[in-house]
């Protein structure tokens, strides 16, 4: 398994999940300021060139969230990606979230106003719970993560949002994710 990432987001999270689950992959960072992005497979595997990519034998994957979802569903764990149907379907729900709501209010311009009113929403997730659905660590919490830290670059601001506050000091206290910087 070949990892292609740049320094974004979407590949910590991607980074994040390979390490949380001790997979062996080989990570390939490439540097779009030097032509590698051309030069390397993403324009095979993606025709918009976008990273992370991922291949695997003949079987090439890009869009971060499915790469994560191939990677937990190629290496079991009971609860980063659980069989249970209900509880995938509550993660899957929040990586879908994440994608087409969260990561769309935040971008090199700034955070649009619907950012904060997203915030008032995962804010509120948090109260009872240490991770997103509940007692343990999912993807879908590598997925947010990785965009409260691309907001932060942005210049947002949580200390009104005390949950997430917590529930991300919670996450960097986890290896795989800081170690995926």
């Amino acid at each position: 398994m070949t990892l292609y990432i740049v320094g974004s987001p979407n590949c910590r999270k991607v980074i994040a999940t390979k390490n949380y689950l001790n997979l062996d992959c080989e990570v390939v960072k490439l540097n779009p300021f030097e032509g590698d992005l051309k030069k390397h497979c993403s324009l095979a595997i993606d025709p918009s060139s976008t990273i992370p990519a991922l291949r695997d034998g003949n079987f090439e994957l890009w869009e971060s969230n499915a790469i994560m979802i191939y990677m937990a569903s190629y290496r079991s764990h009971p609860t980063f990606f659980p069989e249970d149907i209900v509880k995938r379907a509550d993660i899957l729900r929040w990586l879908f979230w994440e994608l087409a709501y969260f990561n769309q209010t935040v971008d090199s311009a700034g955070l649009s106003v619907k950012f904060y009113q997203f915030l008032q929403n995962l804010n509120k997730q948090f109260e009872s719970k240490p991770f997103i659905i509940g007692e343990d660590l999912t993807l879908a919490d590598f997925a947010l993560g990785s965009m409260v830290v691309y907001a932060q670059q942005q210049g947002a601001v949580f200390k009104d949002y005390p949950n997430i506050q917590t529930w991300y000091e919670r996450l960097e206290r986890i290896p795989a994710w800081a170690q995926s910087e």
